[in-house]
């Protein structure tokens, strides 16, 4: 399994799907960093609909890691 990456150390590739830790809990669902020019970026549930209740600024999230193969 790949480490754990610090949000302020690196953040992923756009559109790259990754496993997300926020609050102290890996979250269940996979997340994309996403974003646009105009405002931050945040992380969003990959293969969802956009639904902008659930993002995570990339802020509020603590680390990620790449998917397991």
């Amino acid at each position: 399994m790949s480490k754990w990456i610090d949000v302020n150390q690196e953040l992923p590739p756009y559109g790259v799907p990754v496993l997300l830790k926020g609050n102290g809990v890996t979250q269940h669902v996979t997340y994309v960093l996403d974003g646009d020019p105009r405002c931050p970026d945040w992380f969003e549930p990959y293969h969802f609909h956009r639904d902008y209740d659930i993002k995570i600024s990339w802020n509020k999230a603590q680390a990620w890691q790449l998917l397991p193969e």
